[in-house]
């Protein structure tokens, strides 16, 4: 049984994580899933069961998300494992980024074989160029605490038509009413989308350019880390202050230029090995897993 506080929503017991270890470790006693979204005043210590902290948010970046200084250490004096994105040296903790779980980007169940299966669909161009692919760009978000996201939209603008479907912006209800909030298959329309982080920092990345590259679309992207042996940069195109002007451009020409578009496209998003780094990062996890439950 995996119990979840201050998650994000009522479904701990559904989140990857839990499902990952009722797979592999089936016996395990009662697990309680804490995370940073609500009261810190949560003590910790006192719950019965093993104890695990998990959160893919910036927690040193409390200016932008207002997350509650205290939960800057991951509670990892009070827990059994603490897993996020940072890099950090204690026992306890492990390196586990957010976006491996989203969306069941990778599933809690699959083999080496799989992801392998899984990188190969998305390295293939021909999800790129798929013939009904003709609009611009797409943005998808709730807010611009970080700023970038309005910077883009002003630079990128008068290129074309960037249909924002979520509060942001809003100028479309295409996402909700037409594809019935199916992120992939709506983004199946565009050629790019805007998905810059909300803030920046060592080892951050979140969902938001692995949701682009599974929908085929070319991100637009602004962020620290880009997950080295796995991501391939050339394949996404970043927004760096100062470089405005840069980007705008070749931007410009991707949309313009069918064939610089094509050549463009034909770039894999993933960098040969990165199906065994995947697997690598998940069975490290196990192995954590296994030594704390």
């Amino acid at each position: 049984m995996c119990q979840g506080y201050n998650w994000w929503d009522d479904k701990a017991d559904q989140f990857w994580l839990a499902r990952f270890i009722d797979h592999y470790f089936p016996a395990h006693q009662r697990i309680n899933l804490f995370s940073c979204f609500g009261s810190p005043n949560l003590y910790i210590r006192f719950y019965k069961g093993k104890k695990i902290f998990f959160s893919g948010e910036n927690l040193q970046a409390s200016t932008v998300l207002q997350f509650d200084p205290i939960y800057r250490d991951h509670r990892i004096n009070e827990v059994d494992l603490a897993l996020g994105f940072e890099f950090r040296s204690e026992p306890n903790y492990y390196r586990f980024p957010l976006w491996i779980t989203q969306n069941d980007f990778i599933h809690p169940k699959w083999t080496l074989d799989e992801i392998q299966a899984k990188i190969n669909q998305l390295n293939d161009p021909s999800i790129r160029l798929s013939p009904g692919r003709t609009r611009f760009a797409s943005q998808i978000s709730s807010h611009d605490r970080g700023g970038v996201r309005g910077i883009l939209l002003d630079l990128l603008a008068s290129i074309g038509q960037i249909d924002c479907a979520g509060r942001f912006r809003n100028n479309t209800d295409e996402l909700k009413t037409v594809y019935g909030d199916r992120k992939e298959e709506y983004l199946s329309q565009y050629r790019f989308n805007l998905c810059p982080e909300n803030s920046l920092g060592e080892g951050y990345i979140t969902e938001k350019v692995f949701d682009s590259i599974s929908a085929g679309c070319i991100p637009i992207y602004w962020g620290e880390y880009l997950e080295p042996g796995i991501l391939n940069p050339e394949a996404i195109l970043r927004y760096e202050k100062g470089k405005e002007q840069e980007l705008y451009e070749r931007i410009r020409l991707l949309w313009e230029d069918e064939a610089a578009y094509r050549s463009f496209a034909e770039i894999p998003p993933f960098v040969d090995g990165a199906a065994e780094k995947i697997y690598q990062i998940i069975q490290g996890l196990h192995d954590k897993l296994a030594q704390t439950l």
